[in-house]
């Protein structure tokens, strides 16, 4: 039995991954705990792991807005500092571990754990293509004197959760990278849609500027369509401030599971992980990315560009909105899409691919990513 321990954060889209992963390890036999803020708790503690809350490294709160200087100052400080890792070093001399997978948006902490004499193994939560080219990362690395791509370079290996096909970095990035395919639990069948067409919009969970006047716009879009549109503000925004039609259900939070087996399509931000989920139940998109910072955009785009979708900019009125959302309701052509890249997803079973990786850095297999000669080729876009 294999002793795995994951830093995690509460992200949002980062966290569904991390637990994916852990379920099929636990269901393996092996044993699995985390370490996360302790708003993650609850969350976590319900899924059936051990748990505990971070003591050392300055709370990070993406639920609450700050002003834009301030939330920059707050991201750096999360992805350059080493006090995960000090948390990390107390739990491993408590209870010792075979290898511990560290949530790539805390690269400091990677840097800092690999001395620490267990095998680390990166959770890469999107597109490895904003990861290596995003600013944010490299400002935060020399901001506390490391580079954070050298520092997922030099882990046993880097689990990217995405269908290789939509990566731009695929067959381009460090050796260690893997493309395991989505980390979401998939579906058991493709989703069979109700009549009349039912609808999930759903936003980032922690917020990004302008979010709110976003939603609205996708309210006014939707509310004269004969649709059901089912609707999850998140956290940052309260049902009560919004204005919707009468065919509209809000919800703060919603399982997206129970509502996507019958949906027709989903209008979402371009967040990795709800759009995976709409992916894989095979469900055409519409995204209109509101946080341009990070990887909503380059989402966005790789989608819309296997058909399976129709990317918006933040800016998109009410009419255009209404008018995508009727094309991919209309035209086949987006359900095949998205029927076909569905089914891919599924195939490629991204948690068991991705727990593979992790036993066999654990064990230290000849050959293996755990072998500090050795690394996990990057897979090449088929």
């Amino acid at each position: 039995m294999a002793n795995i321990v994951f830093l995690t954060l509460d992200g949002g889209g980062n966290v569904p991954p991390a637990v994916a992963i852990a379920r099929e390890l636990d269901g393996r036999g092996h044993r699995v705990r985390f370490l996360g803020a302790e708003t993650q708790r609850h969350a976590i503690s319900a899924a059936g792991f051990d748990f505990r809350a971070y003591t050392t490294p300055t709370p990070w709160l993406p639920a609450e807005p700050l002003p834009p200087l301030a939330e920059l100052r707050s991201i750096v400080r999360l992805i350059g500092g080493r006090g995960y890792a000090t948390d990390l070093a107390a739990d491993l001399r408590e209870e010792p571990a075979d290898a511990v997978v560290i949530d790539a948006l805390i690269a400091g902490s990677v840097r800092a754990a690999l001395p620490l004499g267990v095998p680390v193994v990166v959770l890469m939560h999107s597109l490895a293509q904003f990861f290596l080219t995003s600013p944010v990362p490299k400002l935060a690395g020399r901001l506390h004197g490391f580079s954070a791509i050298t520092a997922w370079a030099s882990a046993a290996a880097v689990l990217v959760v995405t269908d290789p096909q939509l990566d731009a970095a695929a067959g381009k990035a460090p050796g260690n990278f893997v493309w395991t395919g989505a980390a979401e639990l998939p579906p058991a069948a493709p989703a069979v849609p109700a009549s009349p067409p039912r609808v999930l919009v759903s936003l980032s969970t922690v917020g990004a500027p302008g979010q709110r006047n976003v939603m609205q716009r996708i309210l006014d879009a939707v509310a004269p369509l004969p649709l059901e549109a089912i609707v999850t503000t998140g956290r940052r925004t309260d049902p009560a401030t919004l204005t919707a039609g009468s065919n509209t259900t809000l919800h703060r939070e919603l399982p997206h599971h129970e509502v996507l087996p019958t949906c027709s399509a989903v209008i979402g931000h371009g967040g990795h992980s709800t759009t995976m989920r709409a992916l894989m139940h095979g469900l055409p998109t519409v995204l209109i990315p509101c946080d341009t910072r990070i990887d909503q955009p380059l989402v966005a785009k790789s989608v819309a560009g296997t058909g399976a979708g129709i990317a918006l900019p933040k800016r998109a009125k009410p009419d255009r909105i209404r008018a995508a959302v009727e094309q991919v309701l209309r035209e086949p052509s987006y359900r095949a899409a998205a029927a076909a890249l569905g089914e891919r997803l599924r195939a490629e079973n991204g948690p068991a691919a991705a727990a593979d990786v992790v036993l066999r850095v654990a064990r230290r297999e000849p050959g293996s990513p755990g072998s500090p000669q050795h690394r996990i080729p990057g897979r090449s876009v088929a």
